[in-house]
């Protein structure tokens, strides 16, 4: 009879999905920071990544301080100068290297997406090939980018089209898609000449790192890339803003603290403060009065680079450098407007 209890006892410890007693210390996921995979300075208790099917520890997930975001988005502005002047057909090279390490490391991809989401084998290949898919179109950037010309549209008028990169992008992936949707996003960013941070979901960030670690292997310059985490966090524990922020303006600054000038924002990651940096493009800017970058699929590059025109567009962008932009930051795109 007890050993019968003892085998019923063991069954149900088997089936269970409850969390059983941690017995080793989860090692800490790094940060990528100017090229270099970094461990977190940061205090605050970490999120754990557990295998779903089995509740075992993987590894824990920092929450990046406020001085890692600014390290992170500092590297990335150093890097764009020399990366945006690195031409196109260089950059695509990255992305044929990039497609071929991803095709040879899919199986061990897939083993890390499932043991940290859940997935079987077969729907965690389908989320890479989703992603892959997006690397090889990022591939044919040498004709993506090529701009438009129109001669005469009026008496004496041409009309020609430049496609040119924003600055620093980024970029936060939700849980459900741990390969596809960062793979929808960097790619394409820094085909196009931009430089990105990104910031993987806290409960799935494992897949995100490998894919880093096989970009830098293709061949992406230090700072080009870089991944911050983070979680939800009240906006008056992030700190100031990395600018000043002189006076009042319509809606909440990103990342301040409470005072005379600026509203706390509802925000609640300290990778959205990253909207003070980011040159805004029409599409984003309806999201950032809301001080929130949005999640979307950047595929097309028309999301990732600025077009000049002459006779253009110049005071739509004008208007919204004005309107959403912190008013301590100077509104400068790389390249003067037309």
């Amino acid at each position: 009879m007890l050993a019968g209890r003892v085998i019923v006892r063991r069954s149900a410890r088997l089936f269970s999905t409850a969390v059983a007693a941690e017995t080793t210390v989860a090692p800490s996921v790094p940060l990528l920071i100017n090229g270099k995979f970094i461990k977190s300075v940061s205090t605050a208790p970490g999120v754990p990544v557990r295998n779903p099917a089995t509740q075992e520890l993987l590894a824990t997930t920092p929450i990046a301080t406020a001085g890692e975001m600014r390290a992170a988005v500092d590297a990335a502005k150093k890097a764009f100068p020399a990366w945006s002047a690195t031409s196109v057909s260089n950059r695509a090279r990255v992305m044929f290297k990039l497609q071929a390490l991803i095709r040879q490391h899919d199986d061990e991809l897939a083993a890390i997406l499932s043991s940290e989401h859940g997935k079987t084998i077969d729907d965690a290949k389908g989320d890479i090939f989703r992603g892959l898919e997006v690397v090889e179109h990022a591939c044919s950037a040498t004709s993506l980018q090529m701009g438009e010309t129109t001669a005469g549209v009026a008496g004496s008028t041409d009309v020609h089209s430049y496609r040119l990169p924003l600055g620093v992008c980024a970029g936060i992936a939700p849980f459900n898609f741990p390969a596809m949707i960062p793979l929808w996003m960097f790619p394409m960013g820094v085909v196009t000449g931009n430089t990105y941070v990104l910031k993987p979901s806290e409960r799935v960030p494992l897949t995100a790192m490998r894919l880093a670690q096989l970009a830098t292997e293709a061949g992406l310059p230090d700072g080009v890339l870089n991944i911050i985490h983070g979680t939800h966090h009240p906006a008056a524990s992030r700190g100031p803003c990395p600018g000043p922020c002189p006076g009042p303006r319509p809606g909440p600054c990103p990342g301040s603290s409470p005072g005379p000038s600026c509203s706390p924002s509802p925000s609640p990651s300290p990778t959205l403060a990253l909207a003070l940096t980011v040159t805004l493009t029409p599409a984003l800017a309806r999201h950032a009065r809301r001080g929130q970058l949005p999640v979307r699929r950047p595929c097309d590059p028309g999301h990732l680079i600025r077009r000049r025109r002459l006779g253009g567009q110049a005071h739509l962008h004008a208007r919204l450098r004005q309107r959403y932009a912190c008013p301590g930051e100077p509104r400068r795109y790389p390249y003067p407007s037309a």
